[in-house]
C-alpha cells in the first residue's frame, strides 16, 4: 500500500470516527437539555404545589367528613410510631411537603419573616436553593 493510499484510508476512518464522535455528542448535548428543562419544570410545579398547599388547611376545613377521609386516604399512605407517638406517612409528592415543612420548621430562625406558616417557608427554602425569586422564574442560564 502506498503512502498516498494510507493516507487515504486514515482520512476516511478518521471523518468516520469524527462523524460517530459529534452523534453521539449531539445525542449527549439533547439528553441533558432535556433532563435541565424537565428540573425546571419539577421545581415550578413544586412551588406552585406548595403554594395550594398553604391554603390546604383552609380547604380541608369545608369540606364534609367522607370528603375529608378521602383526602387523607389520598395523601397518606398509613402511619407508624415513633417514640410513643404517631406519625403520618405520606405519598409522593406530599411526603416532600412534609420533610421541608419540618426542615423550615428546625430553620426558623433563618426565616422569621414567614414563621408562622411552614408552608411559605417551604417556598422559601426552595427558592433559596434553586436561586429563583419571589414570584419569578426559575433562572435559566
Amino acid at each position: 500500500m502506498s503512502q498516498q493510499e494510507k493516507a487515504a484510508f486514515h482520512r476516511r476512518a478518521s471523518e468516520g470516527l469524527n462523524a460517530q464522535y459529534l452523534k453521539l455528542q449531539n445525542r449527549i448535548r439533547q439528553r441533558i437539555q432535556h433532563h435541565q428543562k424537565a428540573d425546571e419544570n419539577d421545581i415550578e410545579q413544586g412551588i406552585r404545589l406548595l403554594e395550594i398547599a398553604r391554603n390546604a388547611h383552609a380547604l380541608f376545613q369545608d369540606k364534609s367528613q367522607p370528603e375529608r377521609a378521602s383526602l387523607i386516604r389520598f395523601m397518606l399512605v398509613g402511619s407508624e410510631l415513633k417514640d410513643k407517638t404517631v406519625a403520618p406517612v405520606f405519598r409522593p409528592p406530599f411526603d416532600i411537603i412534609w420533610r421541608l415543612a419540618q426542615e423550615a420548621r428546625e430553620h426558623q430562625e433563618d426565616i422569621q419573616k414567614q414563621a408562622a406558616e411552614p408552608s411559605a417557608a417551604c417556598i422559601t427554602l426552595l427558592r433559596r436553593r434553586y436561586n429563583i425569586p419571589p414570584g419569578g422564574q426559575a433562572f435559566r442560564p
